[in-house]
């Protein structure tokens, strides 16, 4: 017979389970993941942590359930008839809790050990994914709360390059219920300041579901975006609501993103991104001469590789003004009937958390960034 012990059992090999467990074994627990399928994400252990089979649990231990829907209830009569102590279901709100009160450091070694299946080197970072994950632990300058909040990025912007290149804003709020959507145009765009993904573009004031967006937004003014990725800039973000110009082509075909990828000052490669946020998004990766590279993410390249738009090379210097100074950020343009529009910063591309293809592009770019050690520990805010 096995012996009884005091021990937690994280059954489910996935981000909140291994997030709980972490969270758990630094605060002096005892605690194993289970899963039927350990060859998911992990070996025998993670991060010190055994995984083990449902039949190789300990007898008496508590099971923590981290999975979610009607896999509740399937893992529920699994475990129906061992010898347990309790089980509980693992809540978002503690999740919630669990992600916020963790180490910023030690959590960003969980989400990378989750999502790119290694150890991250946050001692001697060499690859592009470890340099921006020590970027977000070590340069931490104010300037990046107003580049990253959607509507002060405007003037930021706008006084560098020009405000003719600054998509014009509708309005600003606080709150959902203060928006006078009656008085909108019949197209526009939404989204929250302080996040990302919250965008929705309107195509008829009249017919889209405003109770939907309103109830949607309400709970996104409630999240920091900082927490899931630790991408410190959006700490101090005052949550509002922006609306925006709806901007479109005469064709009315999906705008193109161009995405520079800027290394202190000095563009190096772009994605060109093809219907952004449809079913059928496409990434394109080119050099400053725009072209084409053999460079994939989370994105198949494009069946169809654009030229160069009119505005390339005004891209390229105002992408340069823009990220001067400053060890990487991406610089995000559209160009609208030949005339070139900011879109947005992104600090830590896909959060320091996507894999490259071909891998050697990892470290091609980690080389790129040059971590001044002493230049950053001025900027540390905590």
């Amino acid at each position: 017979m096995k012996p009884k012990t005091d021990f937690y059992s994280i059954f489910g090999l996935n981000f909140r389970g291994m997030l709980a467990a972490v969270y758990l074994k630094v605060n002096g627990e005892n605690v194993a993941l289970i899963d039927n399928d350990r060859s998911k994400n992990c070996d025998d252990y993670y991060m010190g942590i055994p995984c083990l089979s449902p039949n190789d649990m300990p007898n008496g231990c508590s099971v923590i359930i981290s999975v979610r829907g009607n896999s509740i209830k399937e893992i529920s009569k699994q475990i129906e008839g061992m010898d347990i102590k309790e089980s509980k279901v693992l809540t978002d709100d503690k999740v919630d809790k669990v992600m916020k009160e963790m180490d910023d450091e030690l959590y960003i070694r969980c989400l990378y050990r989750f999502y790119l299946n290694g150890e991250i080197d946050l001692e001697k970072p060499v690859t592009f994914n470890e340099k921006l994950n020590w970027l977000k632990l070590h340069d931490r300058r104010e300037i990046y709360t107003k580049m990253v909040d959607k509507y002060a990025a405007k003037e930021f912007v706008g006084d560098i390059i020009g405000m003719e290149h600054i998509i014009p804003a509708i309005g600003i709020w606080d709150d959902v219920d203060s928006i006078p959507f009656d008085t909108f145009p019949k197209k526009f765009v939404i989204k929250c300041t302080h996040d990302s993904g919250s965008v929705v573009v309107v195509n008829d004031r009249d017919k889209f579901d405003r109770e939907k967006v309103k109830a949607d937004y309400r709970e996104r003014l409630k999240q920091n975006y900082f927490y899931p990725y630790r991408e410190w800039p959006y700490k101090d973000v005052k949550p509002r609501i922006l609306a925006e110009k709806y901007m479109e082509t005469l064709n009315g075909e999906p705008l193109v993103v161009y995405k520079l990828f800027c290394f202190n000052g000095l563009p190096k490669i772009a994605q060109i991104i093809q219907n952004d946020k449809f079913p059928n998004e496409s990434i394109d990766y080119v050099d400053m001469d725009f072209c084409l590279m053999d460079i994939r993410q989370n994105f198949p390249n494009s069946k169809n590789h654009l030229n160069p738009p009119d505005t390339w090379e005004e891209m390229k210097e105002f992408a340069s003004k823009l990220s001067e100074g400053i060890p990487f950020i991406r610089v995000d343009f559209y160009e609208i009937e030949h005339k070139l529009y900011f879109s947005e910063f992104t600090f830590y591309s896909d959060a320091g958390m996507v894999a490259f293809e071909p891998e050697k592009w990892d470290k091609i770019l980690g080389d790129w960034i040059s971590l001044d050690t002493g230049r950053f520990d001025s900027h540390v805010k905590k």
